[in-house]
């Protein structure tokens, strides 16, 4: 049996889970759903916004100096937080992109000097884009600033990096 999957939306943790060792698994280039689906969808476009420090108990700066702390003892040079989650967690950042939970859409590349790079709908980010220790960036840029980035040694949490952007991270 052959099953095409969008390597975008699929960790291969998730694949051999579901399908171990039962068919051939291709990669699909184009989502062949996104290709017969005729509704527009409506963007949410609210803001992203920050939580304050007292309000989530521990500053953005605090979180990214121990994970810097982390990256540097553990030999580390970058690491991609790909679930919007964390991201949230991390960076003290709301919105309004699920309906049950107010995580940001959105993903982060931290270099264990500190520099942050986020991945968003920069439409989002009106109300954060003069925070100037994150480098704001639209989702398609991601392989772009993957290359600028020093060092070679990259952290990804393979539960929820896709199977695409982890190919592009071992690519560089």
């Amino acid at each position: 049996i052959k099953i095409g999957f969008d390597p975008n939306l699929f960790t291969n943790l998730i694949l051999k889970r579901y399908f171990k060792e039962t068919c051939n698994l291709l990669p699909v280039r184009d989502n062949l759903i996104d290709k017969i689906y005729n509704k527009k969808q409506i963007k949410n476009k609210t803001n992203f916004y920050f939580l304050n420090y007292k309000i989530t108990g521990e500053s953005l700066n605090s979180k990214i100096l121990r994970l810097t702390k982390f990256l540097k003892k553990k030999n580390i040079d970058n690491i991609f937080i790909s679930a919007p989650e964390n991201v949230a967690w991390l960076l003290n950042l709301r919105g309004k992109d699920n309906p049950n939970s107010p995580i940001p859409n959105s993903n982060v590349i931290v270099t264990k000097k500190g520099k942050i790079f986020m991945f968003s709908d920069l439409s989002k980010i009106n109300k954060i884009k003069n925070y100037k220790k994150i480098t704001f960036n639209d989702f398609d840029k991601f392989f772009l600033i993957l290359n600028k980035l020093n060092g070679k040694k990259f952290s990804i949490d393979r539960l929820t990096c896709s199977i695409a952007n982890q190919n592009l991270i071992s690519s560089r």
